[in-house]
């Protein structure tokens, strides 16, 4: 986003590595060889020392940044206020994969499912009951939902005080969450919040932004797919006050929210009752484990 300030684009020259789950250790060696050494500015989110065997730790990229380089450490954007109940279904096969795609027209690995319309499938329930679970919920869930947004935030503040970090998130979601929408998913913040992180960060960098910047920036939401209605228990649980959003959205496709149940069922039916039975029992340990 830093690429629609006037300003920055006079004064920098932006670097963009591939994340961190994904770059490989001889790609990291050459950006570090062949970028680190003219490096005015590293922008960087903290990375344990032991995760994906070591090596790519921010300690060890810090260390390998100029004695003059600017550091900016910034916490990771994830945050289950929003979707307590959602998950992301992993360990599906090749054909499952294809499956999911041919449906959502969207790659299985970024869209999440929701346990309520997982249960309700599961139940045997029909697909227009399953929509009113995703909204009402199941029991205590309000209850559930409002102490996970409470867990997910505490987490983000551990970890910002944890790693000392220069830009901080907590306090504005704490401020904000219920007139603003700041995630689209747990790991896909709206513009409002990545505004507010850049404010920091520009700030640290001394780089002026001017209204029209501030005008483009609101305007962009690189990260607004995909995006669910919040469910009613949710929004009721934690007095959240936003407009409500009445689809859900893939990159390619629209859902209208009545569509969207049917939707889930269609690729459920393709799975074994056991692979959903898993995917509600890994989510119950997740959410206990936050």
């Amino acid at each position: 986003m830093f690429q629609v300030i006037e300003r920055f684009n006079q004064d920098y020259t932006y670097h963009r590595t591939k994340p961190v789950h994904r770059i490989s250790a001889s790609e990291l060696r050459a950006c570090v060889n062949d970028v680190f050494p003219s490096l005015d500015t590293l922008i960087h989110q903290p990375v344990r020392s032991g995760f994906r065997g070591g090596g790519f730790s921010s300690d060890y990229i810090r260390s390998q940044a100029p004695a003059n380089a600017r550091l900016i450490s910034f916490p990771s954007l994830q945050y289950y206020g929003y979707q307590p109940a959602s998950l992301v279904l992993k360990n599906l096969t090749l054909e499952q994969r294809q499956k999911h795609t041919e449906i959502f027209e969207a790659a299985a690995v970024d869209t999440f499912h929701f346990t309520q319309v997982i249960r309700a499938y599961l139940e045997g329930l029909p697909a227009t009951e399953a929509l009113k679970r995703y909204h009402d919920g199941y029991g205590d869930d309000g209850d559930f939902a409002l102490d996970y947004a409470r867990r997910s935030l505490a987490k983000i503040t551990a970890a910002e005080a944890a790693h000392q970090l220069d830009v901080k998130v907590a306090g504005f979601i704490n401020d904000t969450y219920q007139s603003r929408q700041l995630f689209n998913t747990p790991r896909h913040p709206t513009s409002h919040l990545l505004v507010y992180v850049i404010d920091q960060m520009a700030a640290l960098m001394g780089l002026p932004i001017g209204e029209d910047d501030r005008v483009r920036l609101r305007r962009k939401e690189p990260l607004l797919f995909p995006s669910y209605p919040v469910q009613n228990y949710v929004r009721e649980a934690q007095g959240l006050t936003f407009p409500g959003q009445e689809t859900f959205r893939t990159k390619r496709r629209t859902f209208a929210i009545a569509d969207m149940a049917p939707a889930f069922y269609s690729f459920y039916d393709t799975l074994p009752r056991a692979q959903l039975e898993k995917a509600l029992h890994t989510y119950e340990i997740a959410a206990k484990a936050l």
